[in-house]
């Protein structure tokens, strides 16, 4: 039978899953495969604030 206390269960949300002392937020520096972005964070920044300021102004708002 299964231990389902609460403690057992706290345990297992609380517990570390893929990497331990790396937040999973924290950006890849090394790909091996997949995708590659064509330009640098600063540059997908801009394009990102410019292009919702653009939809904003074209909603109208």
């Amino acid at each position: 039978m299964a231990d389902n206390t609460l403690d057992t269960q706290l345990e297992q949300v609380t517990a570390p899953v893929n990497t331990p002392g790396v937040a999973d937020h924290k950006a890849q520096t090394e790909t091996t495969t997949g995708y590659t972005p064509v330009f640098n964070d600063t540059v997908r920044t801009v394009i990102y604030i410019a292009t919702l300021v653009a939809g904003i102004v074209g909603a109208g708002v």
